[in-house]
C-alpha cells in the first residue's frame, strides 16, 4: 500500500471560529436539563446537604407570638387659636406621623412600659441581667487564657439603671411602629416567645402613649394659662397708662369732644363740629345759588324775547294757570261773534274789553313773579357772603386744633391698640380656664391587642419549603457550574467544534481487566474501536491508511491501550497488525499486555529490532530502543522507524505507531511523515483544549496528516444523549433477531 499524502482541508480540517468555541462553552448552561438529570445523584447530594442544615435552623427557630394596637392620630382637633404653637397638637401629614412613630420608638417611652409591666423580673430579661454559669468548655477556655495572661474581665452585677437600660433595649428590639402611609392608623406590635407577655406589652404601650399625650396637653395648657395670666396684668396696666396720656393732652390743648360721632366712629372738638355744620351750610347755599342764578338767567333772556310767559315758574304759577284758562274761554267766545256781529256789537265790545283786562293782569302776575326770583337770587347772595364769612372765622380756630388733634390721635390709637391687645389675651385666658380640666389625648384607641390563641409563627413548613426550592436550585446551579469548570469535552461535537479534528469515535472506559475486554466481541469498548478499524481500512479515502501515528497532546490520555485495541480489532477480524511501541523513554506496550514483558535486544536478519510474535493472536509487537551516545538520553532514529514500516507495510494490514506525547516529546512531530495519516487520542472531559490546539499545530507545521481524533476513557453511562447507543452496544446479539 502506498502512502497516502493528499489531505480534504474542506474536511478534516474545518476552520476554527471563536463564535464556535463560545457556543462549545455554553452548551452546559443551554442544556441545563440535560446536565441536571444527567448528573441527578450529585444534585440530589448537594441539595441534601444544604437542606439538612437549613431544616435543622428552621426546626430549632423558637416559636413566637405577635399581637397588636391600634392609634388613630386624631388630626380633626383644634384648640383656642394660636396656642397650637406651644405644642399638644399634631397636624395630619407625613411629618406628623414620624414624629409620633419616633415618640412610641423613643426610650423614655420605653422605660414607661418596663416599669407598668415591671419587665426587669420576666424571666426573658433575668437570663440576660444574671448570666448563667459557665460551662465546661468555657471554664477550659478561661483557664487556658489565664495562662497565657488574656483574661477577660470579671462580671460585674448591673446597678437596678443599668438593669432598666436593659430591659429597655429588649422591649425596643420587640416592639415594633407601622403605618401604611395611606392613614393615620399607628399599629403597634409586639413579638415575643410568651402570647399574654405580647398582649400585655402592647396594650401597656398604648395607654403610656395616650397617657403622654394627655399630659403633654395639659402641661401645655398650664404654660400657657399661667403666661396669660403674667401679660395680662402687664397689659392692663399698659391700657390705663394709654388712656391717662389722652385725657391729659385733651385737658393741656382745651380739645373738647362733642357728644356727636362722626362717619368714621370718631369724637371731634367742638369747634371741629361747627366749622364742619357751617361748611355743610355754605355748600347748600352755594347750590342752591347757582341754581336761582341760572332760573333768573332764564327770566332775563325771556323777557328780552318777550316769551315769559313760557318759564317754567311762570307756567307753574296757579294764578296765571287760571286767568289762561280764562283768557282761553274768552277767546272762544269772541271767535264766532266776530264773524257774525260787526265790530260795534256791544257784545263783541265787551268780550274784547274783558281779554284786554285778562293779559293785562297775565302781564303784572309774570312781572311779579320776576321779581319775585330777582329778590330770591338776591337773598340767597346775601347768604352765601355770610356764611363765607362764618368759615374764614372758623378756619382760623380750626387750624390751630388741627396741630393737637394729630397728636391726640396717636394717643388714640395707641390706647386703642392696647385696648384691642388686652381684651384678646383676656378672651384667651378665659378659654384656657375653661378647657383645662377638659384635655383629652391627640390619639384613639381603636382596638386593644389580644392575647393570640397560637403561635404567630415560624412558619416552618413554608421556610422548609422554602429551603427545599433553595437547595435544589443551588444543587442544580452546582452541578451546571460543575460541568462547566470541566476542562475537556464530553461529546463528538464538542470535540469537532472546540479543535480542528474530525471526531473518529469515542472509546468506552476499559479498566482493569483489559485482556479480557479485547476478546469479548460484544462489549462497547471492541464495537467502538471496530467502528474506528473499519474507518480507517474500509472507509472514505480521506481517512484510509495502513500505517498509522497513535499520540496524544499530553500524558494520560490512553493512547497506547488505543494502540493495542485498534490491533487487537484488526486480529478478531482475521487480519495481522503491527505495534510498533516507539516511545523509546517509556515503552508500555508490551508491559500493558504481558506483566513483566522484556523487550528482545537484538536485532533481525534486516538488521531491524526483532519482532515479538504473537503478543496477542495476530499481533505483533516491535519495541524500539533510542541510542544514546556518550552516556546521554537516547536519540529517536528516524531511519530506523522509516526501514521498520516500509518492510511491514506488505506483511500486514494495519501498522499502528506508538509514539510519545507531542507537547512532551517532539519525536511524533518528525516521524509524521513515515506513516499515512495520525490519530490524536483525547481523555474525555479531561484534556485541555488549548493543549490538544497546539499539539495538532506542531504537527501540521511538520506537514503530518491528521486522520482525526478519539474520546478516550469515556463513561457510557455518563454520556447523557448518547444512551441509546450504549445500550445498543451491550445487548445480546442473540437476541437481536427478537427484538
Amino acid at each position: 500500500m502506498t502512502m497516502l499524502s493528499v489531505r480534504d482541508e474542506s474536511f478534516v480540517a474545518p476552520s476554527h471560529s471563536p463564535h464556535a468555541a463560545n457556543a462549545a462553552e455554553q452548551m452546559p448552561l443551554g442544556n441545563a436539563l440535560v446536565v441536571v438529570r444527567r448528573r441527578k445523584w450529585t444534585a440530589l447530594l448537594i441539595t441534601a446537604g444544604l437542606f439538612m442544615p437549613l431544616a435543622g435552623v428552621i426546626l430549632y427557630l423558637p416559636r413566637y407570638y405577635e399581637t397588636q394596637a391600634s392609634l388613630l392620630v386624631d388630626t380633626g382637633k383644634s384648640e383656642f387659636t394660636d396656642l397650637q404653637a406651644h405644642g399638644g397638637a399634631v397636624t395630619g401629614d407625613t411629618l406628623m406621623i414620624r414624629s409620633q412613630t419616633d415618640i412610641l420608638l423613643s426610650r423614655d417611652m420605653a422605660g414607661k412600659v418596663v416599669d407598668r409591666i415591671d419587665l426587669i423580673h420576666r424571666p426573658e430579661l433575668q437570663k440576660l441581667i444574671h448570666p448563667p454559669p459557665p460551662s465546661r468548655l468555657m471554664v477550659m477556655i478561661d483557664a487556658v487564657r489565664h495562662r497565657l495572661g488574656i483574661d477577660r474581665a470579671p462580671f460585674v452585677p448591673l446597678s437596678p439603671e443599668e438593669q432598666r437600660q436593659v430591659a429597655i433595649g429588649w422591649l425596643l428590639g420587640h416592639v415594633q411602629i407601622r403605618n401604611d402611609g395611606r392613614s393615620y392608623i399607628l399599629a403597634v406590635s409586639a413579638k415575643t416567645n410568651d402570647a399574654a407577655l405580647s398582649a400585655r406589652i402592647v396594650n401597656t404601650y398604648a395607654a403610656a402613649y395616650l397617657d403622654f399625650m394627655r399630659d403633654l396637653k395639659i402641661t401645655t395648657v398650664a404654660h400657657a394659662h399661667e403666661w396669660l395670666n403674667e401679660q395680662i396684668g402687664t397689659l392692663r396696666s399698659r391700657v390705663a397708662e394709654a388712656e391717662g396720656r389722652v385725657e391729659e393732652f385733651r385737658r393741656a390743648h382745651g380739645l373738647v369732644l362733642s357728644q356727636e360721632v362722626s362717619r368714621d366712629g370718631d369724637q371731634t372738638t367742638l369747634t371741629g363740629r361747627r366749622m364742619s355744620r357751617v361748611d355743610i351750610a355754605l355748600t347748600e347755599a352755594s347750590n342752591k345759588l347757582a341754581e336761582q342764578q341760572s332760573a333768573y338767567d332764564q327770566v332775563l333772556e325771556a323777557q328780552r324775547s318777550g316769551s315769559l310767559g313760557a318759564l317754567p315758574a311762570v307756567v307753574a304759577s296757579p294764578l296765571i294757570q287760571q286767568l289762561s284758562a280764562a283768557l282761553a274761554e274768552l277767546e272762544r267766545q269772541r271767535a264766532p261773534l266776530a264773524v257774525t256781529d260787526m265790530s260795534a256789537s256791544p257784545r263783541l265790545r265787551q268780550i274784547d274789553s274783558a281779554i284786554a283786562g285778562l293779559r293785562a293782569r297775565i302781564g303784572a302776575e309774570q312781572g311779579r313773579i320776576a321779581g319775585s326770583l330777582r329778590a330770591q337770587l338776591n337773598a340767597t347772595r346775601a347768604q352765601v357772603a355770610t356764611l363765607e364769612g362764618r368759615v374764614r372765622d372758623l378756619k382760623g380756630a380750626v387750624a390751630g386744633e388741627n396741630v393737637a388733634e394729630v397728636q391726640l390721635r396717636q394717643l388714640v390709637s395707641e390706647a386703642d391698640a392696647a385696648q384691642v391687645v388686652y381684651r384678646d389675651y383676656l378672651t384667651r385666658f378665659e378659654q384656657t380656664s375653661a378647657q383645662a380640666a377638659m384635655q383629652e389625648p391627640d390619639a384613639v384607641l381603636i382596638s386593644n391587642a389580644e392575647i393570640p390563641l397560637g403561635p404567630s409563627g415560624p412558619h416552618r413548613g413554608q421556610l422548609l419549603g422554602a429551603a427545599g426550592l433553595l437547595s435544589f436550585a443551588v444543587g442544580c446551579f452546582g452541578v451546571i457550574v460543575l460541568e462547566r469548570l470541566r476542562p475537556g469535552v464530553r461529546t463528538l461535537e464538542q470535540l469537532e467544534q472546540r479543535t480542528t479534528l474530525f471526531p473518529l469515535g469515542v472509546v468506552p472506559f476499559a479498566g482493569r481487566e483489559r485482556r479480557a475486554l479485547l476478546e469479548y466481541r460484544t462489549s462497547s469498548y471492541t464495537l467502538s474501536v471496530d467502528h474506528i478499524c473499519n474507518m480507517l481500512l474500509h472507509g472514505d479515502e480521506r481517512f484510509r491508511a495502513q500505517a498509522v501515528l497513535v499520540t496524544s497532546a499530553v500524558p494520560g490520555e490512553g493512547k497506547t491501550f488505543l494502540s493495542v485495541a485498534l490491533a487487537a480489532s484488526i486480529a478478531r477480524n482475521n487480519g495481522r497488525a503491527l505495534i510498533i511501541d516507539a516511545d523509546i523513554r517509556r515503552n508500555q506496550v508490551g508491559l500493558s499486555l504481558r506483566p513483566g514483558f522484556r523487550p528482545p535486544s537484538g536485532l533481525g536478519p534486516s538488521r531491524l529490532p526483532e519482532v515479538t510474535r504473537d503478543i496477542m493472536q495476530n499481533v505483533d509487537l516491535i519495541t524500539l530502543r533510542g541510542k544514546a551516545p556518550g552516556g546521554l538520553n537516547p536519540h529517536f532514529d528516524l531511519k530506523q522507524l522509516g526501514a521498520v514500516i516500509a518492510e511491514a507495510r506488505g506483511r500486514y494490514d494495519l501498522i499502528l505507531v506508538d509514539m510519545p506525547p507531542v507537547l512532551v516529546i517532539p519525536d511524533a512531530a518528525s516521524a509524521g511523515r513515515l506513516v499515512d495519516g495520525a490519530i490524536m487520542a483525547v481523555r474525555w472531559q479531561r484534556t485541555e483544549m488549548d493543549a490538544v490546539q497546539t499539539a495538532l499545530r506542531r504537527l501540521q507545521a511538520y506537514g503530518v496528516r491528521i486522520l482525526g481524533g478519539i474520546l478516550t476513557q469515556a463513561d457510557m453511562n455518563d454520556l447523557g444523549r448518547d444512551r441509546g447507543m450504549q445500550t445498543y452496544l451491550v445487548q445480546d446479539p442473540g437476541n437481536y433477531g427478537h427484538a
